[in-house]
C-alpha cells in the first residue's frame, strides 16, 4: 500500500510530528498564506491513502500534518487547541482562532470541510489562487465569469507584511466579512445588501503585500502612495555612518509600513469586456469605522462610473509553496523514475515475445516430462519416515526436555566462543540458537513472512538508545534460550528488529519505554495489539510467556504493528 501510494499514485506524504516539533517544523515553518490542517490519531501507523490523496489535491492552499495523540499529553493539547480526544482535526488560518472537529470523518464529509475552509476569511492574493477567490478576481485572472452575476466586486487590502497598521486593517476587514457571512448579524440597510452579495459570490475580499506584489500595488493606487506602499522592502547596509542615520532609516521604514490602501475591483462584462475591469481606491485609515467601510464597498459595487479603467489585470507573484531546492529534488526523482520505467518497458517489449514463443514448449514440459521425472525419482529413492515428535507440553517447555534427543556431552566448544558447560545455549552472529554447538532454533529478523505467521509474535528490539553492547548481548542470550524451549510450539514465534534502521519501530520503542530495562514486545495474533514483557532472567521471561499462552493476559495495548522500511 505504501509503495502504491508513493510510487504509482505519487501521493504527497503527510509527516507525523510531536508536540516538540509541531510548531517549530510545521505551524511556524509553513507559508503564512496557507491553511494548516493537523490530524490527531489515537494509534501508530502510516497515513491513510485518503489523507494523502487530499493532501495532494489541496497542496496549493492547505498544508497537512499528523500527530499521535497520547493520553499523557492530553492536558497540553487541551490547553493549546482544545483537543480532548482522538481522532480529531484542527484547522489553523491566519488571524483566526483554530477550528477543532472531533470524531471520525468519511471521505465526502472530510472533503466538504476542506473545500469550505480552503482559504482564510481574509486570504492572501497571489497568482496561484487568484482564479479561486470569488467572482471578480476569478473573472479577470481566470477568464471565467458567473453568467448569473451581472456585476462582481472584490475588496483588496494593500499593506505591508508584519506592519501594525496593516494588521489592524486586516482584523477590521476580517470582522466585516465575518459579519456579512453570518445572516443573523448582517440585518438591515447596507449590511444586508452586502451580505446577499457575499452569499451569491458577487463580493469577496483579499489582501496583498505591496512590497511583494509591486505591479498590482502600483496599478491601483496613486503614484505618491505607490512610492512608499509599493516599494520593495529595503535592504539595510551592514555599515552605518552614525546613529543618526540609523534613526532616520528606521523612521522611513516605519512610514513605509504604516501606509494601507483599500482597493475595490468591479467587473461588469456588459460595460468592460474581460479581462478589462474598473477600480477605485481609498486610504484605509481615512474610513475609520466598520460602518464607513461597508458604505464605501456598497457604493463602489453599484457605481457604474468608477475612476480607473484597466484593460488587463497586472501580474501577480506566484508565492511558492515548496522551496526551490525541494522542487529540483522532486523533479530529479521524477526523471529517474521515468527513466527506470522506460527501461522496464523496453525490457518487457523484448522479453515478452520470447516468453510467448516458448510457452507451448513449457506447457508440454509441465504436462508430460516433469510428472514422469518426479514419479521415477520417488520410486527409486524412498526414504524411511521419521517418527513424529510429540507435542511439547507446558511442562516440557519449562524444563526444556526433549524426549527424542540424546544426552548431551559433558563439554562442547562453540566456534568463536570459549568452552561452555554441557547443555549451554548460545547465539551465533547470524541469529541461530546453538545447543552444544548444534543449531536447534533460528531467531530470525522481522520480515513480511514473520508478520504473517499464526500465533503470538515475541519481538526483541535491538539498537535502542541507552543500552550498552554488553547489556544487549545478555538480553539476546536470555531471549534465545527461551526461544529453544518453544522450538516445537507453533503458538508462539520469536523475531528481532534493529530499530536503528526502522524509524516507526523506534517511535514505538520510545512510547513503550523498551530501553529502560530488558523487555520484549509480544504481539497478539491479530497484530493490532501488544503487551510489554519485562524480564531479568530466563525463567522470568518463560513464566510470563507461559501465562500469556494460557490465556491469562488481558492488559493489551491497542496499536497496529509498524511497517518495515
Amino acid at each position: 500500500l505504501e509503495f502504491a501510494s508513493t510510487r504509482v499514485l505519487k501521493l504527497d506524504q503527510v509527516v507525523q510530528h510531536t508536540k516538540d516539533t509541531l510548531f517549530e517544523k510545521f505551524v511556524d515553518a509553513e507559508p503564512l498564506h496557507k491553511v494548516k490542517m493537523i490530524a490527531f490519531s489515537p494509534k501508530h501507523g502510516a497515513p491513510t491513502p485518503l489523507l494523502r490523496k487530499l493532501a495532494t489535491k489541496f497542496r496549493r492552499d492547505i498544508s497537512m500534518a499528523r500527530v499521535l495523540y497520547k493520553p499523557s499529553e492530553a492536558a497540553y493539547w487541551q490547553s493549546t487547541f482544545q483537543v480532548n480526544s482522538a481522532p480529531a482535526m484542527v484547522l489553523i488560518k491566519d488571524g483566526e482562532p483554530p477550528l477543532v472537529i472531533h470524531g471520525s470523518l468519511g471521505r465526502v464529509e472530510l472533503q466538504r470541510i476542506l473545500e469550505a475552509n480552503q482559504f482564510a476569511m481574509l486570504p492572501t492574493l497571489h497568482a496561484l489562487n487568484a482564479p479561486s477567490l470569488g467572482c471578480a478576481l476569478g473573472a479577470i485572472y481566470g477568464g471565467t465569469m458567473n453568467k448569473q452575476a451581472r456585476v462582481c466586486g472584490a475588496a483588496v487590502l494593500i499593506g505591508r507584511h508584519q506592519s501594525p497598521t496593516s494588521e489592524q486593517a486586516k482584523n477590521r476587514l476580517r470582522s466585516i466579512f465575518g459579519k456579512l457571512s453570518d445572516s443573523k448579524e448582517a440585518s438591515g440597510g447596507t449590511a444586508a445588501l452586502l451580505a446577499s452579495g457575499v452569499a451569491s459570490g458577487r463580493l469577496s475580499v483579499a489582501w496583498v503585500d505591496g512590497g511583494v506584489h509591486t505591479s498590482f500595488c502600483a496599478a491601483h493606487v496613486s503614484r505618491e502612495i505607490a512610492t512608499k506602499l509599493c516599494a520593495p522592502a529595503r535592504r539595510r547596509n551592514k555599515k552605518k555612518k552614525n546613529n543618526n542615520s540609523n534613526n532616520n532609516d528606521n523612521k522611513d521604514g516605519n512610514k513605509e509600513s504604516d501606509e494601507t490602501a483599500l482597493v475595490f475591483i468591479q467587473v461588469n462584462p456588459s460595460m468592460q469586456p474581460l479581462p478589462g475591469y474598473k477600480s477605485r481606491w481609498i486610504s484605509e485609515r481615512s474610513l475609520g469605522s466598520e460602518e464607513r467601510v461597508q458604505d464605501w464597498m456598497y457604493t463602489a459595487l453599484n457605481d457604474a462610473h468608477l475612476e480607473v479603467t484597466h484593460k488587463a489585470p497586472p501580474a501577480l507573484v506566484a508565492l511558492s509553496t515548496v522551496p526551490w531546492r525541494d522542487t529540483i529534488k522532486k523533479r530529479m526523482r521524477e526523471w529517474i523514475q521515468d527513466l527506470v520505467e522506460t527501461a522496464q518497458n523496453v525490457a518487457m517489449d523484448g522479453i515478452m515475445p520470447l516468453v510467448m514463443n516458448m510457452m507451448p514448449l513449457f506447457t508440454l514440459f509441465i504436462m508430460f516430462i516433469l510428472p514422469t521425472f518426479l514419479s521415477g525419482n520417488r520410486a527409486g529413492q524412498a526414504a524411511p519416515e521419521e517418527p513424529q515428535q510429540p507435542r511439547r507440553t507446558a511442562r516440557m517447555r519449562r524444563t526444556g526436555a526433549q524426549s527424542s534427543q540424546p544426552a548431551a556431552p559433558a563439554e562442547t566448544t562453540v566456534p568463536g566462543k570459549q568452552t561452555r558447560a554441557a547443555g549451554h545455549v548460545s547465539a551465533s552472529s547470524s541469529g541461530a540458537v546453538l545447543r552444544n554447538g548444534e543449531p536447534v532454533a533460528q531467531v530470525a529478523s522481522m520480515s513480511c513472512d514473520a508478520r504473517r505467521k499464526k500465533g503470538y509474535l515475541v519481538t526483541l528490539l535491538t539498537g535502542l538508545d541507552g543500552v550498552t553492547e554488553e547489556e544487549e548481548k545478555a538480553h539476546f542470550m536470555i531471549y534465545t534460550e527461551v526461544a529453544t524451549r518453544f522450538l516445537k510450539d507453533e503458538a508462539v514465534h520469536f523475531v528481532w528488529v534493529n530499530v536503528k534502521h526502522q524509524p516507526t519501530w523506534k517511535e514505538l520503542a520510545v512510547e513503550a519505554e523498551a530501553g529502560k530495562e530488558a523487555s520484549v514486545l509480544v504481539w497478539h495474533k491479530s497484530r493490532e495489539q501488544y503487551i510489554v514483557v519485562r524480564f531479568s532472567d530466563t525463567n522470568g521471561l518463560m513464566n510470563q510467556i507461559e501465562t500469556l499462552l494460557d490465556g491469562s493476559q488481558k492488559a493489551w495495548i491497542h496499536a497496529e504493528m509498524p511497517e518495515l522500511k
